[in-house]
């Protein structure tokens, strides 16, 4: 069974927090992607529960994080400030 996450804060600042309920197994790969549908940041996600992406540097606005856990991916909607 996947790890669920939950992303917080949102909107966020400076960083965002990905929460899993479970230490993943497998390494887990992620992206940042604009609303465009331009991947924005690439990052992979190794046997913790938690993960901070920092966003200081994305402009202000909506994106999307995606999370790829085997052959599934899971997206959620961010905002920044």
């Amino acid at each position: 069974m996947p790890p669920t996450f939950k992303l917080f804060p949102n909107p966020a600042t400076n960083e965002i927090n990905i929460k899993f309920n479970k230490s993943p197994t497998n390494t887990l790969t992620g992206k940042i992607i604009a609303i465009d549908g331009t991947t924005i940041k690439s990052f992979k996600i190794d046997n913790s529960t938690d993960y901070t992406i920092d966003v200081r540097l994305l402009k202000p606005g909506m994106y999307f994080i995606q999370i790829h856990f085997r052959a599934e991916i899971y997206t959620e909607k961010i905002i920044t400030n």
